[in-house]
């Protein structure tokens, strides 16, 4: 069965396979997400963010990790967006038990990635984006039972205001890059 659906996918553009790599087409994942109850979407995004964080390897150190980096970086970003999105509900209720922990591995994807962007890609104005969503991640009111450990949230915080840092660096904002180098101070 599972072949025929492939195939008839296939048939009408909703799937694709180029090169070993395949995708879905927008439309599709647009009506698959659509359909999903809150508690489905919270174990997709679960899955597409452990994903995610197991197959990112960008060292700043190291430009051989660069290019699969690149490869990775657009997924990285919609699904961290998905994360922020589904976490921004009005209820403002705390972040609890799994997704929690899944929230701030995204705050911390999303700052490794500004640095990639702002290194590799020179695409400053999108690593700022991608910053403002980490700080928002970490920012999250969690469950006390959930509570990342201070250090591990002081820590979370700090590489972000760092990278905030180093962005404004490269771009030549030297009093942003200060003011947020000095806010480290205060965490």
């Amino acid at each position: 069965d599972s072949d025929r659906v492939w195939m008839c996918m296939k048939e009408y553009s909703l799937l694709g396979v180029r090169e070993r790599e395949g995708s879905v087409h927008r439309l599709l994942q647009e009506i698959l997400r659509a359909v999903q109850s809150d508690q489905e979407t919270a174990e997709s995004i679960v899955c597409c963010v452990l994903a995610a964080r197991a197959l990112w390897s960008f060292d700043a150190a190291d430009t051989n990790t660069w290019p699969s980096a690149g490869k990775l970086l657009e997924h990285v970003k919609v699904v961290c967006r998905h994360v922020v999105e589904h976490l921004s509900k009005p209820d403002e209720q705390p972040v609890h038990g799994r997704m929690a922990r899944v929230a701030f591995m995204a705050g911390e994807l999303l700052t490794e990635a500004a640095l990639y962007m702002s290194m590799a890609l020179s695409r400053f104005d999108e690593a700022d984006s991608a910053l403002q969503m980490a700080l928002q991640l970490h920012g999250l009111r969690y469950r006390p039972v959930d509570e990342p450990g201070s250090r591990t949230r002081a820590a979370g915080l700090a590489a972000v205001l760092l990278t905030r840092g180093k962005v404004a660096r490269y771009r030549c904002r030297f009093d942003d890059a200060a003011a947020y180098l000095l806010s480290l101070i205060h965490i």
